[in-house]
């Protein structure tokens, strides 16, 4: 035959040496072979897929020899070690009418016929180490050679059958490393394994069927069934329920079944439908515990556990605060997935201390009223947890004697008095969230305290009484304006006038001066003197004299002041108590500074602000009078800049 594509070689070795070849030419070899049948002068490839029973299989396999040879002389194979997959390349001859190969007497899935020469495999599962033997009509073979599985193989095991804890011996290869036994898939851990023995005993549970070997490199199965002789509960549906809910109940060896429990508690009626079904009835008072079957081949235990619903029986204390333990007692508690309380749908953090005990946590706006508990069903208090107030914010923070203070909140409805630091104060209106309360008399900086008969509560911040503020003022200061006087440029000074006893002093008139001669006019404050008048004098008429020639008038107004604002945002934000003065801009529009309590809809806060324009303005909050908690705002402010 001629070879179109052959392997890359040394020119020291020799073109068609097997033996010469490195593992990687091997390989490359191979795939150029196996690709081969793209070509259309190449090699054909025969694929061979084994279906059929071993001992169906036409052809002669040769008597197992030993394999202890150290150099392959009639069949060669690469890799000579793998696992269960490990794709294997051989090569021989005469591999004519090719039916099998087996791996010491495992057969493959399937191989590929390369050429007359030339086959490929894999490893099959439950392979052991041993000799690669060719099955064919004509030219049966034998490697001399023993391929070495790394894989685990199952080679027999004792006893061939019994009930859950019977102690099983496995033999085989590959153990050392085994990390699970299995019996038709339920696990067992091993007591004892070497690379050739594994001890283990039958899990509650298994069923008739395979045995398995499982390593980090694969998974070895037995070939013979293990027979499993005792009752057994593989599953049940639902997983969960209260009394009167009808359970399905699978498994093995489950006739003539005699009781079946949900935990220690009998079921109300069960059935036995067939060898592998029953179906039973959950009791009344059930507790969540694993279902059993008691049969003639046994007692069954399920490996998990029957939810029951829960219930509660009593919790304490009897009155909590905002934010407080509670302790809940009752049964099944194991299954709940969820605590409530009434008036609140904020989910609090809970601990699931035993099936009879959760602690749980009251939420900052639960309401007095029964606690609850969700799992396979949902369980109400029998009793109401009385809920104690909560202060989440007052406003204002500061203010005199007399000043209404709102105080935020929950549980504000039973309140039974509020004092600012230990003084009494009149409440002026109540309300579940709110109540308003009079700065007393005699207060001091201190805290806001609500009382009622289910507990008290502070109020975050310290509410400090403070004396009203004065408004400042502020002098006038001079206006100096340009007065232009026969062509050049003059000034007036006006000084304010003190207000005084009336009193009137007039001057002398003033001569003209020459026209040349141009000098700015002062004009002086009243002055404060007695009422004379002095004589009028004239100066004498001189023809000489210049004509005066007069002043064009000069008018100057003041800046016109900004007055405080009392809304903002087209009265979205209404403003009170404002403190502040209105000064001049660089480009003549005057600026309001000042402070002022802002109200955004039931809001309120102690703001700073700048305001030129409805549409030119800076709000600033008072960071002393934002430690109060929001719950929830929805502010629209247009036009701020």
């Amino acid at each position: 035959m001629n070879h179109d594509v052959r392997p890359e070689h040394k020119s020291s070795r020799s073109r068609w040496s097997w033996s010469s070849m490195s593992r990687a030419e091997r390989r490359r070899f191979r795939t150029i072979a196996l690709g081969a049948g793209t070509a259309a002068t190449v090699l054909a490839l025969t694929v061979v897929v084994i279906v059929s029973a071993v001992s169906g299989r036409s052809g002669t396999l040769v008597s197992q020899a030993g394999c202890s040879a150290s150099t392959a002389s009639n069949l060669r194979f690469d890799p000579t070690t793998g696992a269960e997959g490990t794709s294997v390349y051989i090569t021989g001859a005469n591999f004519a009418d090719v039916t099998d190969i087996t791996f010491n007497g495992k057969s493959v899935n399937s191989f590929s016929m390369v050429s007359p020469t030339e086959i490929t495999t894999a490893v099959p599962g439950g392979a052991s180490s041993g000799p690669i033997a060719i099955v064919s009509k004509t030219t049966p073979i034998i490697s001399d050679t023993c391929f070495t599985t790394t894989s685990p193989a199952i080679v027999s095991f004792s006893p061939s059958g019994g009930t859950a804890g019977t102690v099983v011996t496995i033999t085989g290869t590959n153990f050392t490393r085994a990390t699970s036994v299995r019996f038709n898939g339920l696990p067992a851990t091993p007591t004892a394994v070497t690379d050739t023995s594994i001890t283990v005993a039958v899990p509650p549970n298994a069923v008739t069927g395979l045995i398995s070997v499982e390593t980090p490199v694969s998974t070895g199965v037995a070939t013979g069934t293990f027979n499993v002789s005792s009752a057994a509960i593989t599953e049940f549906s639902p997983a969960l329920g209260a009394a009167g809910t009808v359970v399905t109940i699978t498994g093995a060896k489950l006739s003539g079944a005699t009781a079946v429990r949900f935990g220690s508690t009998p079921a109300a009626t069960f059935t036995n439908v067939s060898a592998t079904t029953i179906r039973a009835t959950v009791p009344a008072n059930v507790t969540t515990g694993p279902i059993s079957i008691s049969t003639p081949s046994g007692t069954a235990t399920a490996s998990a556990s029957f939810a029951a619903p829960p219930s509660i029986t009593s919790f304490s204390p009897a009155t909590a605060a905002p934010g407080s333990t509670v302790t809940i007692t009752g049964i099944n508690l194991d299954s709940v997935t969820s605590v409530g309380f009434t008036g609140t749908t904020a989910e609090p953090t809970f601990t699931i201390d035993s099936p009879t005990q959760i602690t749980t946590t009251v939420p900052e706006d639960a309401m007095t009223g029964q606690v609850s508990v969700r799992g396979t069903a949902l369980a109400l208090s029998t009793a109401a947890l009385l809920i104690g107030p909560s202060i989440s914010s007052i406003w204002p923070s500061d203010g005199p004697a007399g000043t209404v203070v709102t105080i935020t909140g929950f549980n504000l409805s039973q309140l039974t008095g509020v004092t600012f630091n230990g003084v009494s104060a009149q409440l002026t209106a109540v309300s579940y969230t709110r109540v308003t309360a009079t700065v007393p008399t005699g207060s001091t900086a201190g805290a806001v305290r609500v009382l009622s008969a289910a507990g008290n509560a502070n109020s975050p911040v310290t509410f400090g009484p403070q004396a009203a503020p004065a408004l400042p003022t502020v002098s006038d200061a001079p206006i100096t304006v340009q007065t232009p006087s026969s062509g050049s440029g003059g000034t007036t000074t006006t000084t304010p006038t003190t207000s005084t006893p009336s009193t009137t002093t007039t001057a002398p008139a003033a001569t003209s001066a020459p026209a040349s001669t141009s000098s700015p006019t002062t004009v002086a404050p009243a002055t404060t003197a007695p009422s004379t008048t002095a004589p009028a004098t004239t100066a004498p008429s001189t023809a000489a004299a210049t004509a005066t020639t007069a002043a064009p008038a000069t008018t100057t107004t003041a800046p016109a002041t900004t007055a405080a604002p009392t809304t903002l945002s087209a009265g979205r934000i209404a403003l009170s108590n404002q403190v502040g003065t209105s000064t001049p801009g660089a480009s003549g529009a005057s600026t309001w500074n000042g402070t002022a309590d802002a109200t955004f809809g039931k809001l309120r806060f102690a703001v700073s602000l700048s305001y030129t324009s409805e549409t030119n303005w800076t709000l600033t909050a008072d960071n002393a009078s934002a430690s109060f908690a929001i719950r929830s705002v929805t502010l629209s402010i247009h036009k701020i800049t």
